[in-house]
C-alpha cells in the first residue's frame, strides 16, 4: 500500500463492495426509521399549531380555562418529541443527556409509540371556543385538531405495527449518544 501522502489531494481507492453498497443508498430498513421520524417531525409542529390557536382563542375571563391548560401540555410534549427526533438528525450532547435521564421512555419503539398514542389523545381534549379558520387551508380549528389527534394515533400505531410485524426493520435502532460517556458498563466506541 503506498504511503499516506500519496493520498493528499486524491480519493483514497475504494473496494468494488463498498462502492457498490454505496451506489444503492441507504438500505430500507435505515429508510423506514428515518420516514417515521419525519412523520413525528411533521407532527410535531401541527400539534403546536393547534395548541397556539386554542391559546389564542381562549376567554381569560371566563371560568374555562382547561383547554389553554390542555394546550399548553401539547407544545410541552410536542417539543419533547420534536427534540427527541432531532437527536437522530443532528444531536447536541446535554439535549440527549436531559432527555435519556428524564424521559428513557423515548429511547424505545414501544415507549416513543405508547408516548406518541398518549399525546394524541391531548387532541382530542381540545374544543376551541370559536370558528377560527386555520391559515389559509379553510378548515376551523376543532376539524383540524381532531385530524392531527388521528393522524398521530396512527402515526403510533404504525410504531407498534412496523416494530412486532418487521422486527428487522429495527433491529439496527440504537437510541442517540452524542454527549453520553461511556461506564463500566456501557462498551466503549472506537475511534
Amino acid at each position: 500500500a503506498p504511503p499516506p501522502a500519496a493520498y493528499v489531494g486524491t480519493t483514497p481507492p475504494v473496494n468494488a463492495a463498498t462502492a457498490a453498497s454505496a451506489a444503492k443508498g441507504p438500505p430500507a430498513k435505515n429508510i423506514v426509521q428515518r420516514m417515521l421520524s419525519i412523520l413525528n417531525l411533521g407532527i410535531c409542529s401541527a400539534m403546536v399549531c393547534a395548541a397556539t390557536y386554542t391559546i389564542m382563542e381562549v376567554d381569560f375571563n371566563s371560568d374555562d380555562l382547561a383547554g389553554a391548560f390542555v394546550a399548553i401540555y401539547m407544545i410541552i410534549f410536542s417539543s419533547l418529541l420534536a427534540l427527541y427526533e432531532f437527536m437522530w438528525w443532528a444531536g447536541v450532547g446535554w439535549i440527549n443527556k436531559y432527555l435519556r435521564k428524564n424521559f428513557g421512555f423515548l429511547y424505545g419503539i414501544k415507549g416513543k409509540a405508547a408516548f406518541i398514542i398518549f399525546v394524541a389523545f391531548l387532541n382530542f381534549g381540545l374544543k376551541p371556543s370559536r370558528d377560527t379558520e386555520v391559515g389559509d387551508i379553510g378548515m376551523d380549528v376543532e376539524k383540524f385538531t381532531f385530524i392531527v389527534g388521528i393522524v398521530m394515533v396512527g402515526s403510533g400505531v404504525a410504531h407498534l405495527l412496523v416494530y412486532f410485524k418487521y422486527y428487522e426493520y429495527f433491529a439496527n435502532y440504537q437510541a442517540p449518544t452524542v454527549g453520553l460517556s461511556p461506564t463500566s458498563d456501557e462498551p466503549a466506541e472506537a475511534v
